[in-house]
């Protein structure tokens, strides 16, 4: 009680300090409050402040300014601080707070070394835990075992670092005990019961309410979201109010009492949209459709998923522009989206427009997850700008079934996929590993089965229209299905149309690009430390398409970051050609290209890109490991094109021979030269591959993808 008084009467100088004081400032500093006197009181600055006290006004401001989510402004309170060693604890802070887990947790090491402080130790174990958790959640339905490896050894660390603070019995004792328990849920010996006393020991505090909250998650009990709940009452605090008892319903419709869980959705709804906080008014409007659901309302169901979704697109408008936390999509976004078109799709006549713009939203979710960023852009509706001889087909795959929704000119069609997901993503895996390997047999044996289940009950209605120009869209694994290599038992699909691809956000189908445009290109014959292989044909590349279209070419040393940017600044190029290493990974901070002189993130390729003056029509990514892999793998290579408005991107699957590459993009270019489309360069140079007996393995990977 001493220190809480202490912490009031810091606060009060601080008031006095800043006086006059503006109406704005004033809410923003009342709104945060009791925040502030909540960490002042657990000790949490006393490291600093007691080493650093000219800077304790910055801290409670950094602090004020993450509580309202305002990181711009926290960011410049670390700029304007002298000492290194705070720098790096409140950097590691901002980045945690923002979900950055990798950048927290480099910078929570790196403090460590300088800063004796269990706080720092606690927040560390917290980001690997969290990273742990996203890791996870990325390996769902994908049977990744690097993902297993990254969340397993997380998990790991994070145990470790916790095990010391349980040791030295710290001040963050209490806290350390709870998430060492979220890391051993099915340890028997945890003794969550004398975690629950410890707690209900405490004073009364918003401190005591988040601890009764996490115990509820580990040990989800109704009585202590009551408790919590009542004491959130008692304090006033809206937002715990809105936690306590939303999680409350949860747990009613786990023992199908739906119409307690639907009692406690309404007072959870209620508190959350007073404060709006959208993200839990999600999760309850969700809540409530579940238990319409399972009182067999529908329609009621169906309002509170629309309620839901509305919410969903208010909360990307409040977050645009703004980091966002990497659970986000999993936890929230995607959830209400699966269970949502579930619905929808089993009904008699499915409203297929609304199924495709809530497709569209999910779409947008995995890019915000992937990217970490809200992405600005507005969705078109409808979406009508189809030619006569194109269609697209758009893949929704679900947790319980998989939908095609086949759009032409005049039409949508509807086919359920008579096949469990589960069934459909191990054959996909499986067989994009035989084509890579190139084992003919098995995998054309495995092109036809996966032909029959996902196109063959289409075939008969895009002929009948003389289709040409056929676009997969897909929210799933089917996202990185090298369609071009189906086969119906005599022909592959590359034979019967030109392919491509998309994300599905803009209504044109494939917007035409203008030939008179130089090319910029830039290319890398040497190994690097990520790739040992040499590309010892990118500078014939480099010199063919030249030869073909113009421009100007950096090789090698002449090919580094500073002189790309330079470069792409003249608006002649308005086509980027990358005959070099690249690799997009299924998370963003492990995507990368390299140059002559350096290897660059996708974040600063990003950069570079967003400096031109006008966007690029055309950006081509021709060497190896280029979209490598999974489905969140492809999300970069598509999402870097939509984010900054480049009409068509072409890359590879996988890795291809950077001789059979050159002749390939020396081909590709020649056909567009000469007046075909992109798609129908792409697949005029696959016919002819395969009319020279050359394998899926060598052509199939290659995609055009438009944005």
């Amino acid at each position: 009680m001493l220190k809480l008084r202490n912490t009031i009467r810091l606060i009060k100088k601080f008031f006095d300090k800043i006086k006059p004081i503006n109406i704005m400032y004033l809410f923003l500093l009342s709104k945060s409050c009791i925040f502030l006197i909540y960490l002042l009181s657990l000790g949490y600055f006393t490291p600093f402040v007691t080493a650093y006290p000219s800077i304790s006004e910055n801290l409670r401001q950094f602090y004020l300014y993450i509580n309202n989510g305002d990181y711009n402004q926290a960011a410049k309170t670390i700029e304007e601080l002298s000492d290194s060693s705070m720098k790096l604890a409140l950097s590691a802070d901002l980045a945690y707070y923002q979900g950055q887990y990798d950048e927290a947790i480099a910078l929570y090491e790196e403090a460590s070394q300088t800063l004796d402080s269990q706080k720092i130790l606690l927040n560390w174990s917290k980001a690997l835990y969290q990273r742990g958790r996203f890791y996870e959640n990325l390996n769902v339905d994908e049977g990744n075992f690097d993902l297993i490896q990254l969340s397993e050894t997380d998990f790991s660390l994070a145990s470790s670092k916790i095990a010391q603070l349980l040791n030295n019995n710290s001040s963050d004792y209490l806290e350390a005990r709870l998430l060492a328990a979220k890391l051993n849920k099915d340890d028997l010996t945890v003794d969550l019961e004398a975690i629950e006393k410890d707690i209900l020991s405490l004073e009364n505090s918003n401190r005591k309410i988040r601890f009764l909250l996490d115990l509820a998650e580990i040990s989800p009990k109704s009585k202590i979201w009551k408790q919590a709940f009542s004491l959130a009452i008692q304090l006033d605090n809206l937002q715990y109010q809105s936690l306590a008892q939303g999680n409350l319903g949860e747990n009613y419709l786990q023992k199908n009492a739906p119409q307690a869980a639907l009692k406690s959705a309404w007072l959870a709804q209620l508190a959350a949209s007073r404060i709006q906080d959208w993200q839990s008014l999600i999760r309850w409007h969700y809540l409530a459709a579940r238990s319409f659901q399972q009182l067999e309302d529908q329609d009621s169901a169906i309002a509170q998923y629309k309620l839901a979704v509305a919410t969903i697109k208010k909360l990307r408008q409040q977050l645009s522009g703004n980091p966002i936390s990497p659970h986000l999509y999993f936890d929230v976004v995607k959830p209400v989206l699966n269970d949502y078109l579930q619905l929808l799709l089993s009904l008699s006549s499915p409203p297929l427009e609304e199924v495709i713009s809530l497709q569209q939203l999910d779409q947008l979710g995995q890019l915000d997850n992937y990217f970490q960023v809200i992405c600005q852009f507005d969705l078109d509706t409808p979406q009508k700008l189809i030619e006569k001889t194109e269609a697209r087909i758009f893949f929704v795959e679900l947790d319980e079934s998989i939908h095609a929704i086949l759009q032409l000119s005049d039409s949508l069609r509807h086919y359920p996929l008579a096949i469990e997901p589960e069934l459909l993503r191990s054959q996909v895996r499986e067989w994009r590993v035989e084509l890579m390997n190139g084992d003919f047999d098995s995998s054309f044996e495995l092109s036809s089965i996966l032909y029959r289940t996902i196109l063959a009950p289409l075939m008969p209605i895009l002929k009948a229209n003389d289709i040409e120009h056929l676009q997969l869209i897909s929210n799933g694994v089917l996202r990185t299905i090298p369609i071009a290599a189906l086969n119906d038992g005599e022909k592959y699909l590359i034979e019967h149309f030109a392919l491509s691809y998309s994300l599905g956000l803009r209504n044109r189908v494939s917007p035409s690009l203008q030939r008179d445009f130089l090319p910029l290109i830039a290319g890398l014959t040497r190994s690097t430390p990520n790739f040992p292989n040499k590309l010892e044909f990118a500078q014939r590349e480099a010199r063919q398409v030249q030869t073909l279209l113009g421009g100007t070419i950096l090789l090698n040393d002449g090919f580094s970051a500073e002189s790309l940017k330079t470069q792409l600044q003249d608006s002649r190029y308005q086509i980027l050609h990358l005959a070099t290493h690249a690799s997009f990974s299924f998370v963003r901070e492990r995507a990368f290209i390299e140059t002559g002189t350096q290897t660059i993130s996708l974040n600063q390729f990003e950069s570079i890109l967003k400096q031109r003056r006008s966007p690029l029509q055309l950006l081509v990514l021709s060497a190896c490991q280029t979209a490598i892999g999974d489905r969140y793998s492809a999300l970069g290579l598509l999402g870097v094109g939509l984010r900054n408005n480049i009409d068509v991107v072409v890359g590879s699957f996988w890795e291809v021979g950077d001789s059979n590459t050159s002749q390939q993009m020396k081909q590709f270019y020649k056909f567009w030269q000469q007046g075909s489309s992109l798609p129908e360069a792409l697949r005029q140079v696959q016919l002819g591959l395969i009319r020279e007996g050359e394998l899926p393995a060598d052509w199939a990977g290659f995609i055009v993808a438009f944005n």
